[in-house]
């Protein structure tokens, strides 16, 4: 944990919601007569807590301990397991961006004409990007209908006028895929995987 004045400049990222990207921590070591620094520890912020009126205390992981995690293992299954975008799925972001400018924003709900013109579910299961304050934040997407998008969280930092990029979701099947991003040939999953276990028992698969 570290302590600090409520006056520290990273600590505005933080009110009223975290960010959406990661904030990495890196702690070194100076000597009085030398000139570089030596790096003791390197990790991100987990969450800020405000104990006092002009005290907070930053809680942070160490890159070692973020890899300690359980997490999500691939299987065999019709649709695809990769993270949108990511470096397995490699679906081309730039393709698909939209740039528009917000007409309307809600608690959880954004409006610009730009999103009419695709269909209803286009972007839903995406996100949205804008610059607050020099960095990149970021929300999800769950639905899209029309020229309105609900995100997954609220509209903290947007306001009428705030242009934002938007990128299309993903439904993991193939012809999504496909016709969305021209990327079949990168799907992770497997389409025509047979509806019957060869471990259920019967002799005949």
């Amino acid at each position: 944990k570290i302590t600090a004045p409520t006056s520290l400049g990273v600590l505005s990222q933080f009110r009223p919601i975290p960010p959406s990207m990661e904030v990495a921590v890196t702690v070194s070591d100076y000597q009085f007569t030398e000139i570089m620094a030596r790096v003791r520890w390197t990790g991100s912020v987990t969450g800020v807590d405000w104990p006092e009126f002009d005290k907070a205390e930053i809680s942070c992981e160490s890159i070692s301990a973020s890899m300690e995690k359980t997490g999500l293992r691939m299987g065999y299954g019709r649709g695809c397991p990769y993270t949108l975008y990511d470096q397995r799925c490699l679906a081309s972001m730039a393709a698909v961006r939209l740039d528009t400018t917000l007409t309307a924003v809600g608690t959880l709900t954004i409006t610009s004409p730009a999103f009419s013109a695709f269909a209803d579910g286009y972007f839903a299961g995406g996100f949205i990007q804008w610059l607050m304050d020099g960095e990149t934040s970021q929300r999800g997407i769950e639905a899209h209908t029309g020229t309105l998008l609900t995100l997954l969280d609220i509209t903290a930092g947007l306001t009428v006028g705030t242009v934002v990029t938007a990128y299309p979701g993903c439904d993991r099947t193939i012809s999504v895929c496909d016709s969305r991003f021209s990327n079949h040939l990168n799907f992770g999953g497997i389409p025509n995987l047979p509806g019957k276990s060869p471990f259920s028992g019967d002799p005949i698969y």
